[in-house]
């Protein structure tokens, strides 16, 4: 039964493994300025070679629409970057809007900052295709960015990561006491917090065409080892940690295709979505464990 369950979890990866990241992010900057709208976006290349034509925002003052009067594309090795620039009459409320999702994988998420003329933040907002615009006063205030929209983030990340997933289940089917599966956890969520930080920063660079084979490769491997040897789950956490450098990179590739860390501004997104992939992740194992420990408790599910 332990060997079933491992070939149904591998045959899950093989179906979802060329889709690990979807469905897809991608972020747009605004900045209101005196007479002027300015907007960069940003798309992974994938992303980016879905859209037709240069409708990429609805952007709104009072109500009528506006048309960019300059539009700049570029193509970087990792992405795709588009700036926009608006005319902004006097207007009570400037309404800022995504209208690339319909183009997009089902489930597409935008990171929308808003900021002033000074650069202030004024909004901050993670898009989707049931709420894809922002409506904002003109006199609104400056505040501080918030945990909220990067945690959420992280969360969503975690659980529509397959990959991840898959990787987190594998290490949990052996089972084992709650200090072990603890020690696996915490090893994990170490290693991926130093590459995740050490990436957003540019520290280390890995491209994703690495990366993405090497985590498909750790699952493969932890599969592997589910069904041939039986592995003491007090000492999986060191094989852990080595994994969990590996996929810290593909959780760094979220914030980058984000733009973060490219103006420095990143040690609260940073610090805030990694919480988020870290309470996501103990969700996952909460709903998990409990089932695993039922299973393991049947000589049909225990390797012989």
């Amino acid at each position: 039964m332990r060997r079933v369950t491992a070939v149904v979890l591998a045959s899950l990866f093989l179906a979802s493994g060329a889709r690990a990241h979807d469905p897809g992010l991608s972020a747009a900057e605004v900045q209101l300025g005196q007479g002027q709208l300015i907007a960069r976006l940003t798309f992974a290349p994938t992303d980016a070679a879905r859209l037709e034509g240069e409708h990429l925002l609805d952007i709104r003052a009072d109500g009528a629409a506006l048309a960019p009067v300059a539009l700049e594309r570029r193509v970087e090795p990792s992405d795709v970057r588009f700036e926009l620039t608006y005319p902004l009459p006097r207007a009570a409320t400037v309404t800022v809007g995504a209208a690339a999702f319909d183009q997009l994988a089902s489930g597409h998420r935008q990171y929308l900052a808003i900021r002033d003329e000074g650069n202030h933040l004024l909004v901050e907002r993670i898009l989707d295709a049931q709420a894809r615009e922002v409506e904002i006063p003109r006199n609104a205030s400056a505040r501080r960015t918030t945990f909220g929209a990067f945690v959420a983030l992280g969360v969503v990340h975690i659980l529509t990561g397959y990959d991840h997933l898959l990787f987190l289940c594998g290490l949990l089917l052996t089972g084992g006491s709650l200090r072990s599966i603890g020690k696996i956890i915490t090893s994990f969520t170490v290693a991926h917090s130093i590459t995740l930080g050490a990436a957003t920063f540019d520290l280390v660079r890995l491209s994703p065409r690495l990366v993405e084979p090497l985590i498909a490769a750790t699952i493969v491997y932890v599969g592997i080892e589910n069904i041939w040897r039986r592995v003491e789950s007090d000492r999986r956490w060191l094989l852990t940690f080595v994994f969990g450098l590996i996929h810290g990179f593909g959780f760094a590739s979220a914030l980058k295709e984000l733009g973060i860390g490219a103006n420095g501004s990143a040690a609260v997104p940073l610090l805030s979505f990694n919480l988020g992939v870290e309470a996501g992740q103990f969700a996952v194992a909460i709903l998990v464990l409990p089932v695993i420990w039922k299973l393991g408790a049947r000589p049909s599910f225990v390797a012989r």
